[in-house]
């Protein structure tokens, strides 16, 4: 059985409603993923949006055949390399 990454999400809007953003972050609060900034949205939307997305990165940890998801997002990895574990739209 393999052992999952713990992910935590957290959504930020200007105002309710107003930009928002959001972001996936790991148990070591090393950034994941960040969208981009919306111009109209709240923040109830934006940690419902990235509760998706950390399920969608959990999915693609799932079924990649050979990984260590930890060793591939380490510190010092950038996180253009995350790509094959970012949420895909």
């Amino acid at each position: 059985m393999k052992n999952f990454p713990t992910l935590f999400v957290d959504a930020s809007c200007r105002g309710n409603p107003g930009p928002m953003e959001y972001r996936i972050l790991d148990h070591s609060s090393q950034e994941i993923f960040r969208s981009q900034v919306f111009p109209v949205g709240t923040n109830n939307l934006g940690e419902f949006i990235a509760l998706v997305d950390a399920a969608k990165i959990l999915k693609n940890f799932a079924t990649q055949p050979d990984h260590d998801f930890f060793q591939k997002i380490g510190r010092s990895t950038p996180k253009n390399s995350l790509k094959k574990f970012s949420p895909k739209f």
